[in-house]
């Protein structure tokens, strides 16, 4: 009986072992995820719906993850990377800021080289005035940021660190940056099978990268603030500032619309700038910005041990 408790139990630390936990916190969010969606249904004006369906979803998965966090991972909801205080706010400002510069490089990149054009026209699917139908996206976007974060680095990376703690803090850091990037990549083609662009070999590279790019600010301070800054502004500015689609998905409502029509290899094409190689540039700037942002602030440039460590609650 010991050595088949010993399969789902980690004896020392007395709770399920990392997989285990992973696999129960992703049923849950599956669970709660299709009850948003499904009460955000009933609501027959869209752009309400999409609004309820955002808090929803944000509910859902934060209030999934901290169950898990009391009853199966035994520890603080806050260990995912939400040590609030004065420097969690800058590096936040600061990831919004790099998100929405990073994007707007690759635009100005696209119309300098001849590959875009640029027009003023703005667009939405809702029954709402453009600014009110851009202020849904902005929630929108802003719940995907802190949902995504919140799982796939403030979760998923913890937990798959830990699982690998017995090869040593360091390793096991950089084995679940590598699993838990690819993951996030891989999750991504889902987009296609929904109506989206063709993911090719290149923009699923870029994916993986762009979950490398997310994960290392979250790995060098134990905090998620720049993680999400990157990612809320990055999605926006991509889809409802640019209008280009983001992982392959059409943006309904956008502010000005680039049409890109120069190289795909460059551009990304239909899929949107994650599927071309300016995006793949815009990915190693944002590391080396990201890493030197985060030595000026902490005075050192190291993996957080703590992202390998658990400390009960």
């Amino acid at each position: 009986m010991g050595a088949i408790a010993a399969i789902f139990v980690n004896k020392s630390e007395k709770r399920l072992r990392a997989g285990w936990r992973i696999l129960i916190h992703l049923i849950a969010l599956i669970a709660f995820g299709l009850l948003a969606g499904f009460a955000a249904s009933q609501i027959p004006n869209r752009a309400i719906g999409e609004s309820v369906y955002a808090l929803l979803y944000l509910a859902a998965t934060v209030g999934a993850t901290w169950l898990i966090a009391r009853y199966i991972d035994r520890r603080r909801f806050a260990a995912y990377g939400f040590n609030f205080s004065g420097g969690w706010w800058v590096d936040l400002m600061f990831g919004l800021v790099l998100g929405a510069v990073l994007m707007s490089g690759i635009v100005f990149a696209m119309i300098h080289a001849g590959w875009a054009t640029l027009s003023e026209v703005s667009v939405t699917n809702l029954d709402l005035p453009i600014v009110a139908a851009f202020a849904v996206q902005v929630l929108s976007l802003i719940v995907v940021g802190i949902n995504e974060e919140l799982v796939f680095r403030g979760y998923h990376l913890r937990n798959i660190s830990e699982g690998f703690s017995r090869f040593g803090t360091n390793a096991a850091i950089i084995i679940a940056l590598i699993i838990s990037s690819s993951f996030f990549g891989v999750v991504h083609l889902a987009n296609e099978a929904g109506g989206g662009a063709h993911t090719t070999p290149l923009a699923l590279l870029n994916l993986v990268l762009a979950g490398l790019m997310l994960a290392v600010p979250f790995l060098l301070t134990g905090e998620l603030a720049i993680p999400i800054g990157i990612h809320i502004t990055w999605n926006l500015f991509q889809g409802p500032v640019f209008g280009l689609a983001v992982s392959g998905m059409e943006s309904e409502t956008r502010l000005i619309t680039v049409n890109p029509f120069g190289p795909e290899l460059w551009t990304g094409g239909a899929y949107g700038a994650e599927g071309g190689l300016l995006a793949t540039i815009a990915v190693g700037a944002s590391l080396v910005i990201s890493a030197i942002w985060i030595a000026m602030r902490k005075k050192e440039l190291r993996l957080e041990p703590s992202v390998a460590t658990y400390t009960p609650r």
